[in-house]
């Protein structure tokens, strides 16, 4: 299983797990949707900014050229 599979899987995971507390204590107004909105975009977010795929090893380089 590739890195970009756990980033969906853990980033999915998270934003059903704050989505179900958001309906469980039901905000009544609208800053507190947009709240439990931007909560659960935290992580995601830094999901897609800070954990890149990591950089191919020479071997994947030159496999990758000879094709």
């Amino acid at each position: 299983m590739d890195l970009t599979s756990w980033k969906w899987q853990i980033g999915a995971a998270w934003v059903l797990v704050v989505v179900l507390i958001g309906f469980a204590v039901a905000p009544t107004s609208a800053a507190g949707w947009t709240l439990c909105a931007g909560a659960a975009m935290t992580l995601p977010g830094i999901f897609a900014r800070f954990w890149r795929q990591p950089e191919p090893s020479m071997s994947e380089s030159i496999r990758n050229a000879l094709r």
